[in-house]
């Protein structure tokens, strides 16, 4: 952003190199949650060291905002939480049900890393004086599963385009291309993708995925159709 001055901007690059390094080159089939605890830690130790704890406000990110939440006077400082996504015990359950439809495609998470997961989530909660969510459903799940209503407020996600821009027509010599980008991951639905390409076989269509494969390899490319890549 321009308007943002440089003195007011902290970069810690040696940090996002090691945090990139951890999620391409992590165990077969580990679940990046681990990595993201473990980045979000460091980059606290870094942001109370750079003097955030004097803010009057912090806004932080989820699983990221224990560290500094627990570090500063609530009296004096408000505490803002963005929680992205559904909450861990509904990904979870979402995830078990997936594993029991697809047996042997995604190894199951680790103990420790789930129930860090649990409590990490719970104590930013419990902590924070406000949680933004960027949607209904996100908002909704995170009050079942513990978060304090009268904290959690929905603020979508979304560009604000101008009136008169139009969307763009590619032409793709008949061929109609779906491109995705993500985890290859059985919450992402990588599953029903690979199915419904392989029901549009005689189609002229054809599909890329692009992102971390965390299911098992083996198992998950002897189900791709050819028309997937």
């Amino acid at each position: 952003y321009s308007g943002l001055p440089a003195r007011l901007v902290s970069a810690h690059p040696i940090l996002g190199i090691a945090y990139a390094l951890r999620l391409r080159f992590g165990r077969r089939g580990h679940d990046p949650r681990s990595t993201f605890m473990w980045a979000g830690d460091r980059l606290a130790d870094y942001a109370l060291r750079d003097g955030i704890g004097r803010s009057g406000t912090i806004y932080a990110y989820a699983s990221a905002a224990a560290r500094v939440f627990k570090s500063v006077d609530a009296s004096q400082c408000h505490r803002i939480l963005e929680q992205p996504s559904a909450p861990v015990q509904f990904e979870l359950e979402l995830a078990d049900e997936e594993r029991d439809k697809w047996p042997g495609l995604e190894n199951m998470p680790g103990t420790r890393w789930v129930c860090e997961c649990r409590e990490r989530e719970t104590l930013e909660w419990n902590l924070a004086h406000c949680i933004v969510c960027p949607s209904d459903f996100v908002r909704e799940e995170a009050v079942r599963y513990g978060a304090d209503p009268s904290k959690c407020h929905v603020v979508p996600y979304g560009v604000d385009l101008p009136a008169d821009v139009a969307p763009r027509i590619v032409h793709t010599e008949g061929v109609f291309r779906v491109l995705f980008v993500g985890s290859i991951r059985l919450l992402k639905g990588v599953q029903y993708l690979a199915e419904a390409a392989r029901q549009l076989l005689d189609a002229p269509v054809r599909i890329r995925m692009v992102g971390p494969l965390l299911c098992n390899q083996e198992r998950f490319m002897r189900m791709l159709p050819p028309n997937v890549e």
